[in-house]
């Protein structure tokens, strides 16, 4: 009886521990429609989100030139000749689902695509993760239309720390 409540206290143990050899943990983080996505964590961080030949190389929320405004701006790189007719990107972090950008005839630079949203006021719903003063996980819907009419999907995640949320607030003239 005694080696069952040990075996039963320990193995949860080692199985934390042996991630940590790994230098990889796994992050369950909800997504629209009540489901979950499980996230790879290392020592490096998040991995950027990829598919298709096409990676992420920045998704982050900016402020906007009016007050209390703010707006997404995204990028992709390629290693290829891009060859995209549509690029798609929808906030999946809420219950329901937010469509960011929606770029019917996307260029690139050097092989580099920026996109950006709207600018979105700070009363908006898409934004209220800004006044949560906990760790934010924000999931990023890329789905990508190539000129022969496939596409590709895949997810980019971000977390944001309360301290650059509280940076975002103040900036709104929020006291907390």
């Amino acid at each position: 009886m005694r080696s069952r409540i040990l075996s039963v206290l320990l193995l949860p143990a080692v199985a934390v521990l042996a991630g940590c050899a790994t230098g990889e943990v796994l992050k369950v983080v909800p997504i629209s429609g009540g489901k979950t996505i499980t996230v790879p964590l290392s020592r490096e961080g998040v991995k950027p989100g990829e598919g298709g030949g096409y990676r992420v190389s920045g998704a982050i929320l900016l402020p906007g030139t009016e007050e209390r405004t703010a707006f997404y701006t995204f990028g992709l790189v390629t290693l290829q000749e891009p060859a995209l007719k549509r690029i798609q990107i929808v906030d999946i972090s809420d219950d329901k689902e937010s469509l960011l950008v929606d770029d019917t005839a996307p260029k690139f630079t050097d092989k580099h695509w920026i996109g950006k949203s709207d600018t979105i006021s700070a009363d908006d719903p898409r934004l209220q993760w800004v006044f949560q003063i906990s760790l934010s996980a924000r999931v990023y819907r890329f789905t990508l239309t190539r000129t022969d009419g496939s596409e590709v999907s895949f997810n980019h995640v971000v977390f944001i720390p309360p301290p650059l949320k509280t940076v975002i607030r103040s900036k709104w003239g929020e006291k907390y």
